[in-house]
């Protein structure tokens, strides 16, 4: 019988490639799994009345399209929003303040369509200057996972907390609209109640820094998710002030 003396540097492949984790290989590119954010930004004070056209930076295909609106117009929601696909719009994800008034409203598209540049908003009633944040997520054909929280008329606080939701998703977005009749912060400290994984500071604090909060969980693992935000009064910096508030919260698998 003969027998094969293998050289170190064969020896050393084989056993490295017995042992290196598997990768998967698609177009000559290595695939990154997870789930990243493409996009996030404030889309300013929008005269929507009640529709408007507002400009996003181009999609992608198959991506996971959020729309929140953060309104001091008591019972203000999304009606329809058109452009990049099919969107879930003024469905259970109103919540409302009546004292003074401040509701927040989500809106979605599951499958992106690609090269869209812009979105045509129609509002429940008229509002000149209403305060929008737009998201874009891609790695997973996206499907909702549960049904929206929401917490209405929220009581006065210096702490103002998300509704909590529990996802059954091995890699959600979870995402918050907060609405508050006074301003949270961009630099403020955001505190994870239940689940973790919430950036600090805030994703994004709209308008211009300075009022209200959307903020995102990106491949949150299952659990039960819940954030609490740092209210301030008079604008950013300010003193601690109570106030009400209405918050909306999803996820998507």
């Amino acid at each position: 019988m003969k027998l094969f003396r293998l050289s170190s540097a064969v020896l050393a492949f084989l056993i490295l490639g017995m042992s290196a984790p598997q990768q998967s290989i698609k177009g000559g590119h290595r695939r990154i799994f997870g789930i990243r954010r493409l996009n996030v930004q404030d889309l300013g004070g929008a005269n929507c009345s009640p529709t408007c056209t507002v400009t996003i930076p181009s999609t992608g295909s198959g991506n996971l399209l959020v729309l929140v609106d953060a309104s001091a117009a008591i019972g203000e929601h999304f009606s329809t929003v058109t452009g990049a696909g099919s969107w879930v719009a003024a469905g259970a994800c109103h919540a409302t303040n009546t004292s003074p008034g401040d509701d927040t409203d989500i809106a979605y598209n599951l499958s992106s369509s690609s090269g869209v540049t812009s979105l045509s908003i129609t509002l429940s009633s008229n509002d000149i200057s209403t305060d929008l944040a737009y998201a874009e997520y891609t790695g997973e054909p996206f499907t909702l996972d549960g049904t929206c929280q929401t917490t209405n008329n929220g009581v006065a606080t210096t702490t103002p907390q998300s509704p909590a939701i529990t996802t059954t998703g091995a890699r959600d977005v979870v995402v918050v609209g907060m609405t508050v009749n006074d301003s949270i912060c961009a630099a403020s400290a955001v505190t994870n109640v239940q689940g973790g994984g919430w950036p600090s500071p805030a994703t994004l604090i709209f308008p211009s820094g300075q009022g209200d909060a959307y903020e995102d969980n990106i491949n949150a693992p299952a659990a039960t998710y819940q954030v609490q935000f740092a209210q301030v009064s008079g604008g950013c910096p300010g003193s601690p002030a109570s106030v009400t508030f209405s918050s909306s919260v999803l996820a998507f698998k």
